[in-house]
């Protein structure tokens, strides 16, 4: 009897597993000594790219260009890349997803209007503490 309860709390133990949601990617920085740069890891998670083949991060630091900051997928299914942006600055972006889809950074340090319209741009706060 003991036997069998161990291979059903097994059971229901690796399933619980499999259905775990996968933990939410964030904004990372790191500040480079000696230099005023921060090394900005910005991240989707899966949820957000489902089925996407391609994402690219634009934003006021590579003047809103498409296609000059594309993102990797990892095997995991989540879309990143690291850019060098200058510390004590702070910089409004967007993510575009197959070149046709908008997203905002679900961990931006806060949301901006965007002077081109009625919505929200992502931004990041690179100042050290």
């Amino acid at each position: 009897m003991k036997e069998t309860q161990n291979i059903i709390a097994k059971k229901a133990n690796d399933t619980a597993k499999q259905t775990e949601e996968p933990e939410l990617t964030r904004l990372t920085k790191q500040y480079m000594e000696g230099t005023n740069l921060c090394k900005v890891t910005f991240m989707l998670p899966k949820e957000a790219t489902e089925n996407a083949h391609k994402v690219t991060l634009t934003g006021d630091f590579n003047d809103w260009d498409t296609e000059a900051t594309p993102l990797k997928k990892d095997k995991n299914g989540i879309f990143s890349v690291t850019v060098e942006l200058e510390a004590e600055t702070e910089h409004q972006y967007k993510f575009l997803i197959d070149d046709e889809h908008w997203e905002n950074d679900w961990n931006a340090d806060r949301y901006e209007k965007s002077c081109l319209g009625n919505f929200e741009n992502s931004v990041v706060e690179l100042y050290r503490d």
